[in-house]
């Protein structure tokens, strides 16, 4: 169950704000794994693309609510993350269990390393942890955050780890030695993050789209997009636009739910666009930059208003606006990932079930 999402915009606001000093006190405990994979190893570039799935799949393997959903980076594996406390591996093609490892009570988000060795996870306690996706064994645990986290991403290197929460931090780490490389604090909680090369955004509560240096956090731009909290967010493959998604209780709070688009370069807000009538919980753009996925819905055990329980993936044509969408679940959408390819897209659900649809390549 995630009605843990519906916090009162009240707990969200914080007072503390801007990048503070590395802390160097130990956070972490790291491991080697039985297969001889190591906290080091999960640094490096993409493998090469493989195929993925080429027929639609739904994929039912956990037992609860499907809370996070990535493809590997070479696109022949997904890993997902559950209510069920576990993190599972499977095959894109065929919807098979490659493997299985419990991540934690009520695991919020999961990220593949750049090179696929490595996976990171978090939890709704705001534990966030890597480990290898070989065997599962623990890597590194970072401690730090004292909410949920829903902000995780690599950079692109996979030196580094960001960590956005709801309690207004967002942690940069040296995940090789478990230490903070810096702490960014926002006014509000902190929801999801990407990079775009060495600088990192954040959707935050206040409405703020906010960008960092990722080596250091000092803030290169701030846009205030919106008096509604922003949650999703996802970063054009150009680097030119970033967008970002109105979360709970949007009507209420000034902003009207939709999508708003960002120029990172001149910090100004250069379009909106309403795909759902409900939050917006997860966006991604296709890797040809060509398509932004979006997905969400008020969760069904709310009841909420027929509006707002809009639970399709919308998929927009960034040149011509046009929405298409795939109606695949019965409650809340909760994340969406592109196969690395662009030709199929993944949803995961609060009913339980992740979808892959295919998709044509532009």
């Amino acid at each position: 169950m995630r009605a843990a999402r519906a916090l009162p915009i009240a707990a969200l606001l914080l007072t503390a704000t801007g990048c503070q000093p590395a802390d160097q006190t130990p956070t972490a405990t790291t491991a080697g794994a039985p297969t001889g994979v190591t906290i080091a190893d999960c640094a490096g570039g993409a493998p090469p693309i493989r195929a993925g799935a080429a027929d639609a799949t739904v994929y039912s393997g956990h037992h609860a609510a499907v809370t996070d959903v990535a493809f590997a980076p070479d696109g022949a594996t997904v890993l997902s993350a559950g209510d069920d406390g576990f993190g599972r591996v499977w095959t894109a093609a065929t919807g098979t269990d490659v493997s299985q490892h419990r991540i934690a009570r009520y695991p919020t988000a999961v990220a593949w390393s750049p090179n696929g060795v490595c996976a990171a996870s978090a939890d709704s306690s705001g534990l966030v942890m890597v480990w290898s996706v070989a065997d599962g064994q623990e890597l590194v645990r970072l401690t730090g955050h004292r909410d949920r986290v829903y902000g995780l991403a690599w950079s692109p290197d996979g030196t580094s780890l960001a960590s956005g929460s709801w309690d207004g931090q967002e942690i940069g780490w040296n995940h090789a030695t478990g230490l903070k490389a810096y702490t960014y604090l926002s006014a509000g909680g902190v929801g999801h993050l990407a990079w775009s090369g060495d600088r990192l955004a954040l959707a935050t509560a206040t409405g703020d789209v906010v960008v960092l240096n990722g080596t250091d956090g000092t803030v290169a731009r701030t846009v205030h997009v919106t008096d509604a909290p922003l949650w999703s967010l996802a970063w054009s493959p150009d680097g030119a636009t970033i967008a970002a998604g109105v979360g709970e209780y949007g009507p209420s709070t000034g902003g009207p739910y939709g999508v708003y688009l960002v120029d990172p370069g001149t910090g100004q807000v250069t379009g909106n666009i309403t795909p759902l009538t409900g939050p917006v919980w997860s966006l991604a753009y296709a890797p040809d930059g060509q398509r932004l996925a979006a997905a969400g819905g008020a969760f069904a055990g709310l009841h909420p208003p027929a509006a707002y329980a809009d639970y399709r993936v919308a998929v927009t044509t960034v040149a011509s606006g046009q929405t298409a969408y795939i109606g695949t679940h019965t409650d809340s959408v909760w994340a969406v990932s592109w196969a690395p390819d662009g030709a199929v897209l993944a949803a995961a659900s609060q009913d339980g079930t992740i979808s892959l649809t295919p998709m044509s390549v532009a």
